[in-house]
């Protein structure tokens, strides 16, 4: 690692306490040891701090080149390479601020993805549920916000539908018109079959329909449409077309009003779009929506992504989804924790697609993909108690439960001891009230009585005032009673607030743990069978597992916002949202520090460079040589380490000729083509992938498959998604994945480290040379050079980085030949299905089917060998890049040593051709220069300390702990003075260490 580096958010300042066990001096170079957390958040900061100075640089360096003609012209030595060190500059910053990594959110309606993703936001109903329709239909990405404007803290960006999407979408709704007359005129033998097409047609038509008259109005009939063409009917709102084919930006300094501004195209309520005043909702003409904000979680290059099924009926819409799923990085497969308790596989969440597109791009592990099981609140607990062998098998779950019970009984006693009390105490109250008027009465005599009198009237009061104490005692009596009962009442409340809270999370957990096992334990299985004997490094770790997280997004909001909590959610862990959050920073920790270290090397080249190019210039050491006496001594050392850099690194393109995951493409293609005729035999049927249907699909749906070239289709009406040419490639993928997964993601990436040994010996030599050449020249020249040894230790790291990007990206080309393999199977079978289409009339569905089924017996060899080529293609072409990108890769690294002299010698040397005025210019320009890379240099090196803010345990809690109590307003010692008469309940909540001795 290079040396140099350190930051913060919008100014250098001091970093706060690292909870380091290390390194009392932890910089990003030196911060190997630390936990990788640790060390992200160390160099996550360098970055920002590198990026304030980069920017007080910026246009003290802009303004010399944009200002001063003679720099134009390059006459000022050392302002040509001061013009290579801005665009350096631009190019390191725009790759820093475009990185990106997609983290897809998936799941079928309903599922809970969008509270999920607000969840992980941290900003309540910021993404819309509330119209399922038109909330999951489209696209939603939310990224980092870089812009710093104010007013721009919250943005989106609105992409609408072209003119042509748009208007082949209302075609669709005259066509399935026109189809259902003629399902109504039909008359056949089969009557049952055509009322099924009537109601398949019917629900293509209600799909429809219902967006267009979104947009058009609801006053639109369908007799009015059966009178309007498409392009009438796209006419008759001009502010529709002045929307279509236009991207709308947003912005606001707050989420909230930012959200109400984006809901109008996200949601179904009609607004003001334009400039005739018509109201309508949006939402229909929307393709995707980009959202940017500033929260932690999107924190250098993290990008939530909503995404809605890819069998849209809405193909443009459909596309983006699928370009989407092509450059993920982490897929979030959402599904409501009872349906995953019913499914209980994680191939069945997965689905086959989803799990060969992992497979294929190497993240079929917890760090590539996870489950996350929402509305894990919504559990029965009685049901659970009454049918769940596992928690009736636990003794702590029935303590609890009995004692719960058995609180009820208590509280219940207590309530008719305090009503008995209370009507004590009123009876009380009225003899005491009786007694103090009867004294009131007796004195009031005594005062008026004669004195012969008032000797008996006064042993009369004394009575009645000893019979009114007595009265006033036991008034007090019952009062301490009722104050006592009370207590007691509410301390044993808040026991079984605290029991009915831990039955809560003692059922919740046992379900979840089972869920959750179930689809580990399946896909352990599936993973194993995946990998089968192969030596994949880490291939029994941890990581390549994968990740289920059970998570209550309403939990977690009634907490936020001070509500009343759910029982067994006393804390935001319980919710699973911190452990989720964690876990997306873990599974992208990898990716993310690659990413980091690349930027800070790039950093780490501009402050050597911008700090030895601003130095004062050394009188004392100048040197009788010229800028062209040390070109002409380095010149051959320059060109020979360049010729054996560009060698080494293309000694190694036959290795990575030889990796080729298609190398039993013969026997590949003879089991498919043995495959083809069985799977599109089952293409006309309701459900082609239970192997029990045999009920045939409806020709509405049949149709629009045909339509649709064979590409995914879902049905309206009974939502079953169809992936024709999915299901055809799906034995090739499955034939291909292992032998793809381990040349691409496993033997590919492993060159790097051999690469990088050749690397460091070319490197060593070459800067000997460089060394041994200008001592040849002047043994004084060597000097500074060896004083600056560091500064070329970033310059060779960047080789490292872009040798791993170079075979990054022939890994990802690759893999973009699974979807390119669907596309060339789509293009074999669209010639099919518009001939199918041309059977028409009565049986032409088993026509249709029949044709179908022939040419694909007859051509699947043809359309296999076909998708095959395709893919070798893809794979040659994206190695052949590779001789290119290793020459640009050793050229860079030779310029920027020679770059880093030519700085490193101005000051030294003699010739400078300046003149005077040129000379006090750049003079001033250095000596500004020269503070802020001071600065930036020694917060580098400081090694300040860091706040690590994830330092509180994210994990789902394992045991209900006591300090739970406090959110539940009991605590573990009772209420009161601890004066329990009977001593029946100064329990609370320290019953759970009896329950634990007993268990």
């Amino acid at each position: 690692m290079s040396q140099l580096s350190r930051a913060e958010d919008s100014k250098p300042t001091s970093l706060k306490s690292i909870q380091s066990s290390h390194n009392d001096n932890v910089t990003w170079f030196n911060c190997e040891k630390c936990p990788v957390m640790e060390r992200l958040l160390i160099k996550e900061q360098a970055v920002i701090d590198a990026g304030v100075y980069l920017n007080e640089l910026a246009p003290l360096i802009n303004n010399v080149l944009a200002g001063n003609e003679v720099a134009k012209q390059d006459d000022m030595t050392g302002l040509a390479e001061l013009k290579n060190w801005a665009q350096e500059m631009r190019e390191a910053e725009n790759k820093h601020r475009s990185f990106e990594l997609l983290v897809g959110v998936a799941g079928s309606t309903g599922a809970g993805k969008t509270s999920l993703l607000n969840a992980l936001l941290g900003i309540h109903e910021f993404l819309p549920s509330s119209c399922e329709q038109a909330a999951t239909a489209v696209v939603c990405q939310v990224s980092w916000n870089h812009d710093m404007r104010a007013g721009f803290e919250y943005r989106a960006e609105v992409d609408f539908h072209s003119y042509a999407e748009i208007e082949q979408q209302v075609e669709t709704l005259f066509q399935a018109m026109s189809c259902l007359e003629e399902i109504e005129d039909r008359h056949d033998n089969d009557e049952d079959a055509r009322i099924q097409d009537q109601a398949e047609a019917q629900a293509v038509i209600d799909d429809v329909l219902g967006k267009v008259q979104a947009v058009w109005g609801t006053g639109l009939s369908l007799q009015d449409f059966r009178e309007m063409t498409a392009e009438n009917l796209m006419e008759c709102n001009k502010d529709v077309l002045r929307l279509l084919g236009t991207t709308k930006s947003l912005h606001d300094s707050d989420p909230e009003k930012l959200a109400r501004q984006v809901r109008p195209y996200l949601g179904s309520t009609v607004h003001n779009h334009g400039k005739e005043g018509k109201q309508f909702a949006a939402w229909p003409l929307v393709k995707q929506v980009r959202q940017f904000l500033r929260v932690d979680i999107l924190k250098n290059g993290i990008s939530l992504v909503d995404l809605p099924g890819l069998g849209d009926m809405v193909q443009s819409r459909a596309a983006v989804a699928q370009q989407f799923y092509e450059k993920l990085s982490v897929t979030i497969i959402v599904a409501p924790i009872i349906r995953a308790a019913d499914e209980m596989t994680a191939h069945s969440l997965l689905g086959n697609q989803q799990e060969l597109r992992l497979q294929m791009d190497g993240r079929y592990h917890s760090k590539g993909f996870g489950f996350v099981l929402t509305k894990s609140d919504d559990i029965n607990i009685r049901g659970q108690l009454a049918r769940s062998k596992e928690i009736r098998n636990q003794p702590e779950t029935m303590a609890v439960h009995t004692r719960s019970i058995a609180l009820v009984a208590e509280i219940k006693a207590l309530e008719n001891e305090a009503k008995l009390e209370e009507n004590a105490f009123k009876k009380k109250k009225k003899t005491t009230t009786k007694a103090k008027s009867q004294v009131d009465r007796m004195v009031k005599r005594l005062q008026k009585a004669k004195p012969r009198q008032q000797e008996a009237l006064k042993n009369e009061l004394q009575a009645l005032k000893s019979a009114k104490s007595e009265a006033i005692r036991g008034l007090e009596e019952s009062r301490k009673n009722i104050m006592h009962i009370t207590e007691q009442t509410a301390r044993k409340n808040r026991s079984r607030a605290y029991m009915e809270s831990k039955l809560a999370y003692l059922c919740t957990r046992t379900r979840n743990d089972i869920v959750q096992s179930r689809i580990q334990d399946d896909f352990r299985v599936r993973q194993k069978r995946f990998y089968g004997s192969r030596n994949i490094q880490q291939q029994a770790s941890p990581e390549r597992l994968v990740e289920v997280i059970a998570v209550s997004s309403l939990a977690f909001w009634r907490l936020k916002n001070d509500e009343s909590h759910i029982p067994g959610f006393p804390r935001e862990a319980y919710t699973g949202i911190p452990r989720a959050k964690q876990w997306l920073w873990e599974s992208t920790a990898g990716t993310r520090e690659e990413h980091l270290d690349t930027v800070l090397n790039n950093y780490s080249k501009l402050l050597n460079w911008i700090r030895q190019w601003s130095q004062d210039e050394d009188e004392e050491a100048n040197i009788v040589f010229t800028k062209q006496d040390i070109d002409e001594s380095l010149q051959t050392v320059h060109n020979n380490n360049l010729e054996s850099l560009r060698f080494e690194l293309s000694s190694f393109e036959d290795d990575i000729g030889r990796i080729d995951p298609l190398h039993n493409k013969e026997n590949i293609l003879r089991d498919c083509a043995a495959k083809v005729q069985r799977v599109i035999g089952r293409w006309h049927l309701m459900k082609p992938d239970d192997l029990t249907c045999t009920d045939a699909m409806h020709y509405m749906t049949h149709n629009a498959i045909l339509k649709r070239d064979g590409a995914s289709y879902t049905s309206p009406k009974s939502k079953i998604n169809y992936a024709w040419v999915q299901s055809l490639g799906k034995p090739m993928l499955q034939l291909l994945v292992q032998d793809w997964d381990q040349a691409m993601n496993q033997d590919l990436p492993a060159l790097l480290g051999p690469m990088m040994e050749r690397v460091e010996v070319v490197w060593h030599n070459y800067i000997r040379e460089i060394l041994y050449s200008l001592k040849t020249l002047n043994v004084d020249l060597a000097s500074p050079v060896e004083r600056s040894l560091q500064a070329f230790v970033p310059i060779k790291d960047i080789i490292r980085d872009e040798i791993r990007t170079a075979l990054d990206l022939v890994s990802k080309d690759a893999a973009s030949t699974h979807p390119r393999l669907l596309l060339s199977l789509q293009d074999s079978m669209a010639p099919i299905c518009h001939k199918a289409l041309n059977h028409t009339g009565p049986g032409c569905f088993k026509s249709r089917k029949d044709f179908i089924k022939a040419e694909g017996a007859r051509q699947g060899g043809k359309m296999f060998h076909k998708a095959l080529v395709v893919m070798e293609r893809r794979l040659r072409l994206s190695k052949q890049r590779l001789p290119e990108n290793f020459d640009k890769i050793s050229q860079k690294a030779i310029t920027a040593v020679e770059r880093h002299l030519n700085a490193l010698f101005e000051n030294i040397l003699t010739g400078d051709s300046d003149n005077i005025c040129n000379r006090d210019r750049k003079l001033k320009v250095k000596a500004e220069a020269r503070k802020l890379t001071v600065k930036w240099q020694a917060d580098w090196n400081s090694g300040r300390e860091l706040h690590v803010e994830y330092n509180s345990n994210p994990e789902t809690p394992e045991e209900f702990d006591a300090e739970d109590t406090d959110s539940l307003g009991g605590d573990s010692a009772g209420d009161g003075d601890g004066s329990d008469d009977d001593g029946s309940d100064d329990e609370a909540m320290d019953i759970d260490d009896e329950e634990q001795n007993s268990t």
